[in-house]
């Protein structure tokens, strides 16, 4: 539909133009909960060498506030595990989840690892000497399952629990085990450092480990969804890789994983970063087990995260996630600027290039630039006769354009089927 918009010249302003405006700012703070763990178990067992079995766990963590890449030292134990007396356990297993990730596990059988699966990724919570109360982080989305590993006698046994992002979840214990001997062989430290690069939204990434590319990931390998984090499911950027057999031996399996997560504005808000390496296999009479897990949660404090409604929509070409909730919004795109309109937002995004959004609780649209014809006429209103701008405009449905005036502010009105009405610059013009 063909629409007329008439700008009267009045006093002084120099164009007619949306004001822009984003609220809030860069997070300034970053809270880091860092954990590596690795587990080794090998067991012989042969005419001449019955029963030697030996379990070797390293572990690193680091929770707190950095400002960039930082140091942590790594301990490594190395155990001779032998059979002991066998005993019957009667009791539960209780586990407490926070929604900011922070894990904890009672358990009346003394566990050597707690390792929780989540959207198909595997993360060690904690791994250590046998202990019957533990603690560690994890990311969940949303629900997952964990694992409890204990030894009964010189085999690894495991209990699994359902477990959400938030709660207390028990489980009946009731079972026979045979408590083992630990005897310390050996022991280690070393350093190593974390960086706190986050992935690039809309661009591929490379996952590395111990300083080597296992995998690339290039083209357009990640998708978007909404994940949870610190309470609130938002928007959020995914890449996922997997690849075998080049870590430990034939069949070790490395999984990697990293979720970039998006508040108020699109401003960053955090990301979690998982890699997870398995590898079981027997040669002759040895028998090994190999797990390694490298977990990194960082928050960047100071960002408003906003859930509501969700839309997908594509933008030059991409797609992009918009959540909506009282006049607020959250993307995965970079955010240019907003003007609040009538019935909802008008958004300035950037993707690759710039483009604008309208968005409310029932309706997420891109929104064309278009350029009018401009011609200066005389228009009378109210009996009065005034110098004017007219713009004429096609388009349906919203439509975005500018329109300078030289000198003087303005009234601006429509004709709309040879109508005149009075309009409203704040607004978004809706034409239907």
């Amino acid at each position: 539909m063909k629409v007329k918009v008439f700008s009267v010249l009045l006093l002084l302003i120099p164009s007619l133009l949306f004001a822009f405006t984003v609220s809030g700012s860069e997070a300034q703070t970053t809270q880091v909960n860092f954990s590596e763990y690795s587990i080794s178990f090998h067991s012989i067992n042969s005419v001449l060498n019955v029963g030697t079995t030996t379990m070797t766990i390293s572990n690193a963590t680091f929770n707190g506030t950095v400002s960039g890449q930082f140091k942590v030292m790594k301990q490594t134990a190395t155990y001779l595990v032998s059979e002991g007396k066998t005993t019957h356990v009667n009791g539960t297993l209780t586990v407490h989840v926070n929604q900011d990730g922070f894990v904890s596990v009672s358990s009346p059988i003394p566990l050597t690892e707690v390792e929780v699966s989540t959207d198909s990724q595997n993360e060690v919570v904690w791994a250590g000497a046998p202990s019957s109360e533990v603690q560690g982080y994890a990311y969940i989305n949303g629900t997952g399952t964990l694992t409890a590993y204990f030894l009964n006698g010189i085999s690894m046994d495991k209990i699994e629990l359902n477990v959400s992002a938030e709660g207390n979840f028990t489980l009946p214990i009731n079972y026979t085990v045979n408590e083992p001997s630990l005897t310390i062989k050996s022991t280690s430290e070393s350093e190593i450092t974390v960086e706190l690069n986050g992935f690039e939204r809309y661009h591929s990434g490379n996952f590395m480990m111990n300083g080597s590319s296992y995998i690339n990931i290039g083209g357009v390998n990640y998708s978007l969804s909404t994940s949870y984090f610190e309470g609130k499911y938002v928007p959020s950027m995914i890449w996922r890789a997997m690849t075998t057999g080049v870590i430990v031996g034939n069949g070790a399996e490395v999984n990697y994983m990293n979720v970039e997560f998006f508040g108020v504005n699109g401003t960053e808000a955090g990301f979690v970063r998982s890699m997870f390496v398995s590898n079981e296999g027997q040669i002759g009479f040895a028998s090994n087990s190999f797990q390694h897990s490298r977990l990194l949660i960082v928050r960047y404090e100071g960002v408003s995260l906003l859930s509501g409604p969700t839309f997908t929509i594509e933008s030059n070409g991409v797609k992009v996630m918009v959540v909506y909730n009282h006049d607020n919004v959250s993307t995965t795109a970079y955010v240019k600027g907003i003007h609040k309109v009538q019935h909802g937002l008008l958004v300035k995004i950037f993707v690759n290039s710039s483009s604008y959004l309208f968005v409310n609780s029932s309706n997420a649209t891109t929104v064309p630039q278009v350029k009018p014809q401009l011609t200066h006429v005389n228009i009378k209103v109210n009996s009065t006769i005034y110098n004017a701008l007219e713009a004429d405009i096609n388009a349906s449905g919203y439509a975005l354009f500018n329109l300078t005036v030289q000198n003087g502010s303005f009234l601006l009105y429509k004709n709309v089927n040879g109508a005149i009405n009075s309009g409203k610059p704040r607004g978004l013009l809706h034409f239907e």
